[in-house]
């Protein structure tokens, strides 16, 4: 990798960003590392500017997930010195990180030159400690030198009084740790092309630079880690990412130890602020050159900063600093060993396609020299991509792990936090659900919002409230259709309920930026700037279900408070100053015109009802009850809980929707037949003026966070109860530690979420009431059919009036969730979920037929037995 950079940055001297920085920061990035660019400017030459964006793209990824690791090791780091850091819950933990990765951010708000000038005097700080440390291991007389010989073995024992090792009868080496760990430290010869325009005489500054830069590499790790070896207290095969603190505490006490933490942390504070530094710079760098939106070229006038690029970075280690350290390492690894991967073609591109541009270095021997050299960087970084994707293709996805048993998991949820997140799973307010008096007027409006909760709302909430207390499981109507059908129907029910609710969960940064533009128009005008603030929505709305169960309950408590007042104030200040009620009697018509005499509107022609829009809109307005028996292992007592929470959430989703609308309508401004999806912002300021539409916009902003965190919470245990249950790869079962969040889920989540955003919101809509309906019909056979199949289980709660009723009240939401899908393939105007959804069914299919799902390879879960309270 040296060779092949040197010979480039010398062909290419220029920067792959346009930065200006001191000869001394530019040999600090030099022995650090840390600041990548140039190689952009590389792959533009070789293979155009598609191809440079994503290795520039991947490369800014790569460098902000790979910074979320300072903090997370500064913070582990100083628990050595003060151990009541461990105590800590996962909140304040993550506020800890937090802290720790803005503190370490705030050099690169201040200016290039205190960046620089800092960075020298930490990396003097840093080296003093471990050259103490290095000095201090190899003069102490209990040293064992034979350690630099011994290598892992299986079922290593320690022997506390000899301080050796006792080797098993099998070597044991972790290969995969080793090559992960040797290439994140080894990695990032190629960040100095980034600054080669900065650079005197790169034909012999580079060769030169790379060639003291291998060696002060090879010298830092080498020499201390000699040292804690030969001194191996405590034993190398013990040691993780921290352990230097370990040593050095055993070695020279707390002194040492002081002096450890000081360096530690002024290592990590380096690190993470060249880090910062070079990925907002790479940001700035591709807006400039047109690679990226003009925004990100954005800069203060009086530092030079781009305070863009370094906001979207710095928000983004926000995020991840709360995942697993070595999860983070590997993603890190996989994208930059991605960008590496590239960088190694376009070199020996370059080699055939630039023959004759002068290279004041090159690689010695012909392009087969340079090929040969490629060979080995190119398997270690195949490895690296190849290594994660068959950890999950080899996962036990369909084995037997599905034998979950009850109570494994904390069951903490009361019957408030589960009405909260109920509310804001079906409902979350009242925005969104204008259409219903939209599409047909409020007279129709009205009929369907008494009708539908009997249609609907009911039926569906005895089926929950019986088998969420039958089969009270984390994964839900994925497990009841397990039951009923088997795993192969089991994952297509959980494959479409998980990719419903994420689809869903699009709508939600959309509507939260449409209703601020209200506010603040100027947002409405620069595309490239919505998206960007919808995908930081998306982030910071996601931030709760990173910190555990209790706290996203307690948060949909709080949330709810916050949305139901403004609308309550909206609806007395509406019914107080109403002068149309007679508008609650309208239906809508083919024509309605505004009359020169009285300025009334009038309707003329035949009944004109959107249909579609109608039952679509009350639909998504309804839909959701059986999202709640997705986390039916976190909820305590369910058989109690479940049918009183679903009852209390009918009677507050039903008022929700039904006052506002009837005050917005008796109200009538704007008149009803313009309403959308964002009107009660409109309402709003036509009824209290701005301070009414301060009040709405805060609520609808509180109501898209509380319904997006809320459905983020259910997909994101739905998936992971699938993996528990062995009807997905086993890395979604994954959790935190310490907030027992599954983080993997989540993530997987806002991935799709972030990729959707972006489409209309008929679309999205569209696409996850089909997907939804299509699993609701499949919940509702689950519930029929396990009441023939297995009726002696137990069923705390139970529909009553037996199998007759059971099949009487599914009729009805069966043909609702039928049209549904009808009236969207039928429609001529809906291009993109009639594509799109047979898509999603068909790799369902393929996957559970390629994956053999059948039930010989499960293990049922187990439903529900002593677990409850009969009372």
């Amino acid at each position: 990798m040296a060779l092949v950079t040197a010979e480039l940055s010398t062909a290419f001297p220029e920067n792959g960003t346009q930065l200006s920085c001191s000869r001394w920061f530019a040999l600090f990035k030099f022995l650090c590392g840390l600041c990548k660019g140039g190689f952009t400017v590389w792959v533009h030459h070789a293979f155009g500017p598609f191809w440079a964006f994503q290795e520039g793209l991947w490369f800014w990824l790569s460098g902000v997930i790979d910074a979320a690791l300072y903090p997370s090791l500064a913070v582990t780091c100083v628990s050595k010195f003060i151990p009541e850091l461990d105590a800590l819950s996962a909140t304040e933990t993550w506020m800890a990180k937090a802290a720790m990765a803005s503190l370490f951010a705030l050099p690169n708000l201040l200016g290039i030159q205190l960046v620089g000038r800092g960075m020298m005097l930490l990396s003097m700080v840093m080296t003093l400690p471990f050259v103490v440390f290095s000095m201090a291991g190899f003069s102490n007389a209990a040293s064992d030198w034979t350690v630099l010989t011994q290598v892992r073995h299986a079922d290593t024992p320690w022997n506390a009084t000899a301080f050796v090792e006792s080797s098993g009868q099998e070597i044991a080496i972790q290969w995969k740790l080793l090559l992960t760990t040797v290439f994140w430290n080894c990695n990032g010869f190629a960040n100095v092309s980034t600054f080669a325009g900065e650079v005197a005489d790169p034909g012999k500054a580079y060769p030169r630079a790379l060639l003291l830069t291998l060696l002060a590499l090879e010298l830092s790790y080498l020499v201390p880690l000699s040292a804690g070896a030969v001194f191996n207290r405590p034993p190398w095969w013990s040691w993780t990412e921290i352990s230097f603190s370990d040593l050095a505490h055993s070695l020279g006490g707390n002194g040492l130890l002081s002096l450890m933490t000081i360096a530690t942390l002024a290592s990590n504070w380096g690190q993470f602020t060249s880090e910062m530094f070079c990925v907002s710079f790479q940001l700035t760098g591709m807006a400039e050159s047109g690679l990226a939106p003009s925004i990100f070229a954005a800069r203060a006038a009086a530092s030079d900063v781009p305070y863009v690029s370094v906001a979207v970075s710095h928000s983004l280690v926000l995020l991840l600093i709360q995942f697993d350290l070595d999860d983070v390492m590997t993603t890190a690894n996989v994208i930059s060993a991605m960008y590496q991967v590239l960088l190694l073609a376009a070199a020996v591109k370059l080699r055939v396609s630039m023959p004759h541009v002068h290279r004041p270095y090159r690689v010695p021997g012909s392009i087969h020299v340079l090929i040969a050299l490629t060979v080995l960087p190119l398997c270690v970084a195949s490895y690296l991509i190849y290594s994660p994707l068959e950890d999950i293709l080899n996962s036990p996805g369909y084995s037997d792990a599905s034998d979950v048993a009850l109570g494994q998991t904390r069951r903490v949820l009361t019957t408030a936090q589960v009405v909260a997140l109920c509310f804001f799973s079906v409902c979350g307010g009242a925005m969104g659900s204008e259409g219903v008096f939209g599409a047909g007027g409020p007279a129709l409006g009205l009929i369907a919002l008494a009708i539908f909760p009997f249609a609907w709302c009911i039926p569906i909430s005895l089926i929950l409230a019986e088998l969420c207390t039958m089969y009270p499981e984390n994964g839900g109507y994925t497990l009841w259709v397990f039951h009923a059908f088997g795993p192969f129907w089991g994952f297509q029910e959980g494959f479409w309920a998980w990719l419903s609710g994420a689809i869903d969960n699009a709508l939600y940064p959309s509507l939260a930026v449409t209703c601020l533009s209200k506010y603040i128009p100027e947002l409405a005008d620069n595309t490239v700037g919505t998206w960007f603030l919808k995908g930081a929505f998306a982030l910071v709305f996601a931030l709760p279900n990173m910190f555990g169960v209790q706290l996203v309950g307690r948060g949909m408590v709080v949330l709810t408070a916050v949305v139901t007042l403004p609308f309550l104030i909206f609806s007395i200040w509406g019914f107080a100053t109403a002068d149309d009620w007679g508008a609650l009697g309208q239906f809508r018509y083919a024509d309605t015109e505004l009359t020169n005499s009285t300025a009334d509107y009038i309707s003329t022609g035949g009944l004109a009802v959107q249909w579609d829009v109608l039952m679509g809109t009350i639909f998504w307005s309804f839909n959701g009850f059986a999202s709640v028996s997705t986390f039916a292992g976190e909820v305590a007592n369910p058989s109690k809980t479940y049918p009183t929470a679903l009852a209390i959430t009918i009677v507050f989703v039903e008022l929700t929707y039904l006052i506002p609308l009837v005050a917005g309508a008796v109200f009538n401004e704007p008149l009803w037949h313009t309403w959308t999806e964002i009107s009660f912002s409109d309402l709003g300021f036509a009824v209290g003026g701005n301070a009414l539409l301060a009040l709405i916009t805060v609520a609808t902003m509180a109501s898209t966070w509380g319904m997006y965190s809320s459905e983020m919470f259910w997909v994101s245990f739905q998936l992971t109860g699938m993996a528990e249950a062995g009807l997905a790869p086993t890395v979604f079962s994954r959790r935190s530690k310490k907030s027992d969040v599954p983080y993997v889920s989540v993530a997987l989540s806002g991935a799709i979420i972030v990729v959707l955003m972006g489409l209309d919101f008929s679309e999205v809509l569209l696409m996850a009431n089909v997907l939804s309906s299509m699993s609701q019909i499949l919940l509702i056979a689950s519930a029929i059919k396990l009441r023939v199949t297995q009726p002696d289980v137990l069923r705390p709660y139970r529909v009553p009036g037996g199998m007759t009723l059971l099949v009487a009240i599914s009729i009805l939401p069966v043909a609702v969730c039928g049209y549904l899908v009808y009236s969207t393939f039928a429609s001529e105007s809906t291009i993109t979920p009639v594509v799109l959804v047979p898509t999603v069914v068909v790799v369902g299919f393929v996957y559970a037929w390629l994956m053999k799902l059948t039930p010989k390879q499960f293990i049922a879960p187990k439903p529900a037995g002593p677990l409850f309270e009969l009372e």
